[in-house]
Parts: structure tokens; sequence; C-alpha cells
């Protein structure tokens, strides 16, 4: 297979230096910090939720369960993010990486089954779910998928790695799912996850955000509207909260608290270092370029997609061991 060139950039460093960090929140074993910029712009694309609402996307089954076709009947570009689940058709899926489909285009977009145990017509066609992949475990798929663009340019993922993930967090967390699907582990938390969404609020010009799990950072998401942020936002927190809560089962860790100089410092040192590294650009699939930024050795990785010289959407993450869990980012 024929290895993708690549260019060094300085997207990322360009894109954080107009960024700040907010006031941070606390909630059990979860520190949320936002991330705020004062450049308002405006989408110049529509996303699945407001395509699936206004039907202008289609998305079909393949001859294979790690593809689908997808089909942008919209006039702008279709913007999908990585972790998004597709629910129906014979098993739901998950993108593997964020991308950008041109207007009134249809392509084969490489996904990763996130429910093992079903393969049925019960569902006509796919529907978008208004949960993501949880944040750990999207982050473990992205790993696979890293090397496989890195070193083909395809964005396929691990699929035994993945359905082994649903199965681990569902028996750590005691989540009963005759066909292992990823949506039913919200669905049996959704009483504590609405708790995390009461407490964790956006706040104006708010971005992206910065996560830390029991005092590790485990990764960051960022977009160029505040108004595609704030669509985003709800799932994001929720598929992060599933993680917190988990290992809230599990510890009394408490963790630093909001006005605790050292949670202000740390997550400075995570923005810092993210400015500092130095990533690249690939060809983008569909449209754009994208910003890559890989680190085996740091245990730092990063990607975003790209369009006119804005990052739409980025996405960093942090391998860690996580010392009481049987489970790690990576």
């Amino acid at each position: 297979m024929q290895t993708q060139q690549n260019n060094n950039s300085n997207l990322i460093t360009a894109t954080l230096h107009n960024c700040r960090i907010g006031r941070p929140v606390l909630v059990p074993n979860l520190y949320v910090c936002p991330i705020l910029s004062d450049i308002n712009q405006q989408p110049e694309y529509i996303s699945l939720k407001q395509a699936y609402k206004n039907k202008l996307v289609a998305i079909e089954e393949t001859e294979t369960v790690s593809t689908t076709k997808i089909e942008n009947r919209s006039k702008k570009p279709l913007f999908i993010m990585n972790g998004e689940i597709l629910e129906g058709a014979k098993q739901n899926r998950v993108i593997n990486d964020s991308i950008l489909i041109p207007s009134q285009t249809k392509k084969r977009v490489d996904v990763s089954c996130v429910e093992e145990g079903r393969w049925s017509n019960n569902y006509e066609s796919f529907k978008q779910s208004d949960d993501l992949f949880n944040y750990t475990s999207k982050n473990e798929k992205s790993k696979s998928v890293f090397e496989s663009k890195l070193r083909s340019g395809s964005r396929k993922a691990d699929q035994s790695g993945v359905w082994d993930e649903i199965r681990k967090k569902q028996s750590r967390m005691g989540v009963r799912s005759q066909t292992y699907s990823a949506k039913d582990t919200y669905t049996q938390f959704d009483e504590k996850l609405r708790r995390y969404e009461r407490v964790i609020k956006t706040t104006s010009n708010q971005v992206g955000v910065v996560f830390y799990l029991k005092n590790q950072c485990v990764g960051m998401d960022l977009f160029d509207s505040s108004v595609t942020y704030q669509e985003f936002s709800k799932k994001i927190l929720r598929s992060i909260a599933i993680d917190a809560i988990e290992e809230d089962k599990r510890t009394s860790f408490s963790g630093f608290g909001p006005e605790n100089n050292l949670g202000k410092k740390l997550i400075d040192q995570f923005f810092d270092l993210m400015v500092s590294l130095k990533d690249k650009t690939i060809p983008a699939p569909y449209m754009g370029t994208e910003v890559v930024l890989n680190y085996p050795a740091l245990n730092y990785y990063g990607s975003g997609i790209a369009n006119n010289g804005r990052i739409i959407h980025l996405n960093c993450f942090h391998h860690v061991e996580f010392a009481t869990s049987q489970y790690s980012t990576h």
C-alpha cells in the first residue's frame, strides 16, 4: 500500500493560540475545562444531526460491515465527527474519523460495528444517534485508525478490539445487553448522566473542552465555531461522563477542586504541550486536509479535519494507564 505523503503544518498551534482556558468544573472523578475563543465563526458546513433532521442525508449498508455509503444531499459540505454512532440497519456503527463529505455527493465511509450481537434487518435504515462512542473507547479505536491512515490512507479500525472494549466496559459496569450494543451502556446509566449534564454547563464563546479523568489528562475536543460546539457539547460530555461513572463505582477518588492551582497548572501544561508539538498534514479522504499529531513516545495523538486553512474539528488524546482500573485509554 502507498504511504501518504505529509508536510509540516502549524494549523494546530495557530488555532490554539486563538483560544484560552475558562473556569474548570469538578464532578466525581472528572475535571472539565472549557476552551474559549473570541473569534466567533459561523459554520460553513452542515452537521449530521442537521442533515438528518432536514432529510438531507442518506446512509446505506454496503457489502461489508466496515463501511457505509453516505450521501450528502445538502448544498453545503457535510461534517461527521469521529465517534458519532449510526443506529439501525443490520448493526449499529461508529464513524472512525472526522470527515467532510462534499455537497451533493455519495461516499463510502470507514466505520466500525458497535453492536456485536445483532445482524438482522429489524430496522430499515440508519439514523443519527443521540450519543457518541464513549470517550476512552473512542480513543482506543482511534489508535488503530491512526496507524491505518498514516500507513495506507484508509481509516480502518481494529474491529475485534472495538468489540472487546464494549464487552469489557459493560462487564465492569454491570451492564446487560443482549447485543453488546454500546448504546445500552448509556441507557442503563441515564439518570446519573443527567446529573453530570446539570452541573457541566456550556459557557459563552466556548469552542471545546479539555478532560481530566482521575487527575490524568485523557484529551480534548475543539471546534471552529461555538455554534458547532453547542450542538455537540451534550454528546461529548456524556461520552466522558460515562467513563467517570465507571471509575466512581470503584474508587473514592475526589481529585483537585476548581480553585486548586495544581488543576489549572495541569490544564495549562497540556495546552502548552499541544501548542509546542509539530503537526503534519495529509490529504483528507473526501474533502479538505487532515492535520495529524503522532507522538507515540509521549503517548499523545491528535487529528483534525481542516478546510480552507481552518480546523473544523480537532480531537487530541493521551494514552493513560489507570492503576486502579483494568482498562487504559490507548
